[in-house]
């Protein structure tokens, strides 16, 4: 009988104070109360107990009750008025669930001994405190985005509520965040706060380490794999249904790490964060901040138009029409070029250059590249090029950040004196200056370095995917010349170092190309559109 007693205990209790709970007058309700405050300690205890894993798979009252109970779940762009009614029932249910666990020991009397105390354990620790947890969880980012929107009301937004610049860019290759990079030396040399992020790691910085390393391996030992599944994500739908998929389950990481900081810019300079942003906006609020998509290669990328970003900033003009057919509007159409550093859009004399780098004056000097991982095709090209060289001529090859490269390139051409190995090299710059032909993969930062600083490419095509497409755009406008196979690309350098002229047209070719400063018009684009100066 003393398990029938609690029973009809518990059920009586919970009755009564569900009643309770709802007749409770909310202008007695302060969140703000001592006894109702979040204490900072404890949003380790949320982090330890992975609260934002499970919290939505317990039971909600609201959903049972609809015409009872005001929802509790920040769904939408809610409005003022119904995130300060949901604080106010967020401090009702802890109220409430604060009494059940008071109350839940009068158990402990009805049922005297172990079983006793079993009872009122699972329903205290069970029953009601993962409710408590759940409000003084939510309760403080709901109160962070109440003010958020009563600054923007009171028309606080630029000057108060938000402050600076959030670049999400995304672990697989350096392109990425040079071109995050790129954008962020701008804002800095404004005064205005700008900061980089890795979008992966708001999963967590395993998954990004995970990432970063099969995309790194793959790019490096299975190229032909790579393209194929890049191939694939262009012809199916699935991919972007699999990219939103993994994107959702960080989105709530996202948003608690946006409610914490004056953010009032999104920059996103690889599709994944974009993602991101766009299943927060879809799952919580866009918290009034703008966001834009930065393309880095000449194309529109697979799983783009599901990004619903404000703006998309754009290669050239003409990939328009490509964006317009991926579900981007055109009036969110910006053709900034890509960001490269301010440092490309200088020239440094040839003889300083030279001399930097330890080139003669007079040589003929060819700069060889593989991106930040390195690039097999490019080795194997210079392979069949550097034991053919002519007395004026000298090779300079670039490993980044792969030192296993570099050592190993260093001991194969250790005997030859016109062939110098460097591994991260950070003035790039001066040294393009240096240089006569560059040959590279056709990544779409690398290239789009090259035509700012004039400079005319070789370009293997090793990964095909969307690199394909900075190589078809550089060829067609005759600012770089590719070949198939690997001595086809070694007799092209060979012949180009042998003919001035020729380097020369296309050097021209090059800098006829339009050379926005694509960092500095995504700026100003950007924060006129939180002034209101642009159409939102």
């Amino acid at each position: 009988m003393p398990a029938l007693h609690c029973i009809i205990y518990i059920a009586c209790t919970g009755v009564l104070f569900f009643f309770l709970g709802r007749i409770l007058p909310r202008n007695l309700i302060n969140a703000d109360n001592p006894l109702l405050r979040v204490r900072p300690w404890e949003q380790k205890l949320f982090t330890l107990l992975r609260l934002p894993a499970w919290q939505n798979k317990v039971p909600d009252m609201s959903r049972i009750f609809k015409k009872l109970m005001p929802p509790k779940k920040l769904e939408g762009n809610p409005s003022n008025e119904t995130l300060l009614t949901m604080i106010k029932e967020a401090c009702v249910a802890e109220i409430i669930h604060t009494l059940l666990c008071l109350t839940g020991l009068w158990c402990l009397k009805l049922w005297p001994g172990l079983w006793g105390v079993v009872v009122t354990l699972v329903y205290i620790l069970i029953g009601n405190f993962p409710f408590i947890l759940i409000q003084r969880y939510n309760r403080p980012r709901m109160m962070k985005l109440a003010e958020r929107k009563r600054a923007v009301s009171e028309k606080r937004f630029v000057s108060e509520a938000h402050r600076g610049v959030l670049i999400l860019s995304a672990n697989t290759g350096e392109g990425h965040n040079a071109c995050a990079k790129a954008i962020k030396e701008v804002y800095d040399r404004n005064g205005e706060p700008c900061d980089i992020i890795d979008g992966l790691s708001f999963y967590s910085l395993t998954v990004s380490k995970i990432v970063s390393w099969t995309h790194t391996f793959m790019y490096r030992y299975m190229p032909g794999f790579f393209a194929w599944a890049y191939g694939a994500s262009e012809k199916k739908r699935t991919a972007g249904n699999f990219a939103t998929f993994f994107a959702k389950r960080a989105a709530e990481h996202l948003y608690a790490f946006l409610l914490d900081r004056d953010y009032d810019t999104l920059i996103f300079v690889h599709v994944f964060p974009a993602l991101l942003a766009a299943a927060m906006k879809e799952e919580f609020d866009a918290l009034g901040i703008k966001s834009c998509f930065v393309a880095t290669d000449h194309t529109c990328s697979p799983t783009v138009e599901l990004s619903n970003a404000d703006r998309y900033f754009i290669p050239d003009a003409m990939y328009t029409d490509e964006f317009v057919k991926g579900n981007i509007t055109r009036d969110r159409i910006v053709a900034s070029g890509i960001p490269v550093r301010s440092a490309f859009y200088t020239h440094t004399d040839r003889a300083t250059a030279r001399a930097k780098f330890g080139i003669p004056e007079n040589a003929r000097h060819l700069l060889v590249m593989g991106g930040s991982m390195g690039c097999k095709s490019v080795i194997r090209v210079v392979d069949r090029l550097a034991f053919h060289l002519k007395p004026d001529q000298y090779v300079t090859i670039i490993c980044g950040n792969n030192k296993k490269l570099e050592k190993k390139l260093g001991k194969r051409f250790s005997v030859l004196k016109r062939v110098r190995v460097l591994g991260f090299v950070s003035d790039v710059s001066t040294l393009m200056d240096s240089a006569d032909l560059y040959l590279t993969k056709p990544g779409g930062l690398s290239t789009t370095e090259s035509a700012v600083k004039g400079l005319p490419m070789v370009l293997i095509d090793t990964v095909a995917a969307c690199e394909r497409y900075n190589m078809l755009y550089y060829t067609m406008q005759f600012a770089a010349v590719t070949a198939k196979e690997n001595h086809e690309l070694a007799n092209l350098c060979r012949r180009m170092l042998d003919t001035p002229a020729w380097t020369q047209r296309m050097r021209e070719s090059c800098l006829s190309l339009p050379r926005n400063n694509a960092a500095a018009i995504i700026r100003d684009t950007m924060n006129a559109l939180k002034s209101g100066e642009a159409n939102a």
